[in-house]
């Protein structure tokens, strides 16, 4: 493992427990004290959104309300809340960009989801679904460090979200596949 990460896999083991499948052991999994921790950590996060909300407004304020979309989900399998911003050219293709924002550190992540929209009986769906790290041109050169200055939170870079923490499992990443990015905000790609 990387040195200067060790902190931070630190605070993943007091909100993740080791050694234990959520798959294969749901109860022990649920019931262990990291996740009491974590569910205290939710309790504490949506009882103060002051910042999530400021960080909301600033990206509505970049991007137009009608682009960007809360689309956090509270629970065991979120470790983060996430934002959703439109960044589609083409109408044939779905893409956005998905920030997401850790509760347990001060870090968020962010990368680019693309999909190719079609119809099917007058119905849209979303085939080729695939995600990427490229995230210019629609996240700027100096986003990261606005982001830092005004909210506080840094950005986790692929190369740091890649490292894999062997100990623990989620419930749709198995033990040697989870990474610092999935134990930091969710092993559910969107």
């Amino acid at each position: 493992m990387q040195q200067p990460y060790q902190e931070l896999i630190h605070t993943v083991f007091e909100y993740i427990p080791r050694g234990i499948d959520p798959a294969t052991d749901p109860e022990a999994w649920s019931n262990s004290p990291e996740m009491k921790r974590l569910a205290e950590k939710w309790t504490a996060a949506n009882a103060d959104t002051s910042v999530w909300d400021a960080f909301c407004a600033f990206m509505v304020n970049v991007y137009g309300k009608s682009r960007v979309a809360d689309v956090s989900t509270p629970d065991a399998l979120h470790r983060c809340r996430q934002l959703m911003i439109d960044v589609s050219r083409h109408p044939d293709r779905a893409e956005k960009l998905v920030i997401s924002w850790s509760i347990i550190a001060p870090y968020y992540e962010i990368y680019r989801s693309k999909a190719d929209l079609v119809t099917d009986s007058g119905k849209p769906w979303l085939i080729n679904q695939r995600s990427s790290y490229d995230i210019a041109p629609d996240w700027g050169d100096d986003a990261d460090e606005v982001v830092k200055a005004l909210f506080a939170y840094n950005y986790l870079t692929p190369f740091a979200g890649s490292i894999i923490i062997p100990d623990i499992a989620l419930t749709y990443t198995g033990f040697g596949e989870v990474t610092l990015s999935k134990a930091l905000f969710t092993d559910i790609i969107i």
